[in-house]
């Protein structure tokens, strides 16, 4: 008994019994854990969860009764022993319950102080005792079972060998006869040879081939009736080594040969030899040999034809390829191994997308020759990549068509390949110089447009805008010609002022138009260098101040001193005098023109502020375009040319600068151009523009 801890379990549900029990097993000479349960089904739950050595069964439980109550608990097939408590009256409740499997039976009358512990350890060491006979004769109906299957496969075995070697007897038999049968109607010859190298036997066909017949050559060396007189030696040399070890050149390998008929004829054999072991020492051998006469000539025929054939597709320029039935190359032309790089011998064998397919398109490859292949097309064409002899990237056109053999099934694939990469390339440098000269062709036609445009702005100009000042110019002169005396002195001043009014603004026009030409056909110097901004200002306000002050104008010059630009003078002065004379014109009587200059890291910005009219955003957007008519009348009816913004802004672009404006009705309007700032680096220039226009 070991000294373990014995887990009881104590189902009964009587409090005075699990008391008197408990007292019973007292101080037992062992370890032990007592557990009690009322019912039945608490202590199957009990033993389902915790371990148990033994359990103490009250047959009668509220839920359960008699020997039904040691069958479920017997059921649940636990490794614990089982004690039965029954009553004085219940002795042979007690005898079946042992029958049933009880491991021991307690009367609860007939306790005395010592006995349990005796029957739970005694109950308890029956159990394990069980156990280890229970496993040994588990291993030994174990062993039986593999011994009595181990005599039933000897049996089995044995009636194997023995059916076996009955077959094999009925076999050689029937080998025998069949092999007489086989070597009589044999179209090749069938020679054996003993252990000294003799003919042993000589079959119809070898009579055929050869000439000689078995009487004639049977016992004696076939290689020196056969074998021509060269190779005799050689011949008898090698066949003592076979005889000797079974092996040789000939032994497992069909080999050609030249060997000589009776009549003294060479003819093309195929040969192949095996070993026929006899003992430790000694071989036999067995030659089967096939007259190949025929089938040389047919190969020499074919050899010419192929000649033939890939001569006159080497002729092809283009390089052109054929394939088996599984895609891989057999052939092709010198083009084609040329393009590719390779000799023949690396090629064959492999398939496109091996040898010359750029990897991306490599399954492409393979899926095109399989269309071929499987019969969903006869023939297909397409584009892809490939790599030429010298590793370049090229684009390829393919042609393919699939070719049949005499029973029309598909037996491989006939390609040509076209080189397209320099021909794709001509054709996209042709359509981009197309594209390209389109381009042209588009630009010169707007340049066109605007010439047209502003020759029509030209001649517009001229036919309204000068012929109209000479007219009152004209006029006036004519009136103080004629009628002179009649006027008075304060008269002709008036006419002679209104007069030099017109032919100032005349003048200016006359101005803006010589370098608007000048410009647009490219002939105007530009002249850069380091320029005041507030004092190239200041000049253009005196010119003008005689203009304001008619409107009871003020302009204000809020560029400071420190504004240096590098430009063209004369055309910032141009620039100035045409947004002041604007601003001016379009401003209100008693307003005042701001002119204030900001900067950035390499431009200074121009703001020719007034409080005038202002514009709308289309009237805006029209001022710089040649084919708007601009030519909107001032605050005191001054009339302008609508070429003057356009002159501005076509300087401030020679001078690397921007112009733009922002304007509202009613309110004034705000513009912009912007210079190139001045810098110690910054010195003189002097080049001629060339304008596009």
């Amino acid at each position: 008994m070991t000294s373990k801890t014995i887990n009881i379990l104590l189902a009964e549900d009587n409090q005075g019994d699990y008391l008197f029990i408990k007292e019973m097993i007292g101080e037992a000479p062992f370890k032990y854990s007592l557990e009690w349960r009322q019912t039945l089904s608490d202590g199957i739950k009990f033993l389902e969860n915790e371990p148990c050595d033994a359990i103490i069964l009250d047959l009668e439980l509220p839920d359960s009764n008699g020997l039904e109550t040691l069958s479920r608990i017997i059921s649940l097939k636990t490794d614990c022993a089982i004690i039965v408590l029954t009553g004085n009256t219940n002795e042979q409740q007690a005898l079946n319950a042992l029958k049933a499997g009880a491991h021991d039976c307690v009367i609860k009358g007939s306790l005395q102080p010592g006995f349990l512990p005796r029957v739970i350890r005694y109950a308890v060491e029956r159990k394990e005792t069980e156990k280890i006979l229970i496993s040994h004769q588990e291993i030994l109906e174990k062993e039986v079972s593999k011994r009595t299957l181990e005599l039933i496969n000897s049996n089995c075995k044995l009636k194997e060998e023995i059916e076996a070697r009955i077959k094999t007897e009925k076999d050689l038999v029937e080998s025998e006869e069949s092999f007489r049968l086989i070597s009589t109607s044999a179209k090749d010859a069938i020679v054996k040879m003993d252990c000294q190298g003799k003919v042993a036997f000589w079959n119809f066909a070898a009579e055929r081939i050869f000439g000689f017949t078995a009487n004639e050559i049977i016992g004696k060396n076939a290689h020196e009736l056969l074998a021509l007189p060269e190779s005799i030696k050689k011949a008898q040399t090698a066949m003592q080594s076979f005889l000797n070890t079974g092996k040789g050149k000939l032994v497992g390998k069909t080999v050609e040969l030249a060997a000589k008929k009776k009549d003294g004829t060479i003819i093309p054999i195929e040969i192949s030899l095996s070993a026929l072991k006899v003992n430790d020492k000694n071989y036999q051998a067995v030659a089967i040999i096939r007259d190949i006469s025929e089938r040389k000539l047919t190969e020499n025929k074919i050899k010419q034809t192929n000649y033939f054939l890939q001569t006159i597709i080497d002729a092809i320029p283009v390089p052109v390829f054929y394939k088996d039935i599984h895609a891989k190359h057999r052939g092709g032309n010198k083009a084609f191994f040329d393009f590719i790089g390779k000799k023949p011998e690396d090629a064959i064998g492999r398939n496109t997308g091996d040898i010359i397919c750029v990897d991306q398109f490599a399954a492409n490859f393979l899926h095109r020759d399989n269309e071929l292949i499987q019969n969903f097309t006869d023939k297909l064409y397409y584009e892809s990549e490939a790599v030429n002899t010298l590793g370049e990237i090229r684009k390829v056109e393919i042609h393919k068509a699939s070719y049949k053999n005499e029973a029309g099934e598909t037996a491989g694939i006939l390609g040509v390949l076209f080189d397209i990469t320099d021909s794709r390339k001509l054709t996209m440098e042709l359509s981009a110089l197309k594209e390209n000269l389109e381009k042209i062709v588009e630009t010169r036609t707007a340049e066109l447009r605007e010439a047209n445009a502003t020759k029509d702005k030209f001649f517009s100009i001229i036919a309204h805008d000068l012929k109209s000042p000479f007219n009152v110019i004209q006029g006036f002169l004519s009136l103080i010609y004629t009628e002179f005396d009649d006027f008075s002195e304060t008269d002709l001043k008036e006419i002679i002022k209104k007069t030099l009014d017109v032919s100032t603004n005349t003048f200016a026009l006359l101005e803006n138009l010589l370098d608007w030409s000048r410009s647009k056909r490219g002939k105007l110097e530009l002249q850069k260098e380091n320029i005041n901004l507030c004092e190239a200002c200041y000049e253009v306000i005196c010119l003008n101040q005689e203009c304001a002050d008619t409107k009871l104008i003020q302009i204000m010059n809020k560029i400071t001193a420190d504004k240096v630009v590098f430009a063209d003078k004369n055309m910032l002065r141009t620039i100035l005098r045409n947004l002041l004379s604007n601003a001016i014109k379009f401003s209100h009587f008693k307003s005042t023109i701001n002119i204030y200059a900001s900067e950035t890291e390499k431009m200074i910005e121009v703001c020719v502020e007034d409080h005038g009219i202002g514009m709308d955003e289309y009237q805006a957007d029209s001022l710089f375009r040649i084919n708007e008519k601009n030519q909107r009348v001032g605050t005191n009816k001054e009339k302008g040319t609508g070429l003057g913004l356009l002159l501005c802004k076509e300087f401030v672009e020679k001078n690397n600068g921007n112009l733009y404006v922002k304007s509202e009705v009613n309110k004034g309007s705000s513009f912009f151009f912007s210079l190139p700032k001045a810098n110690s680096t910054n010195k003189y220039i002097s080049n001629n523009i060339h304008s596009n226009h």
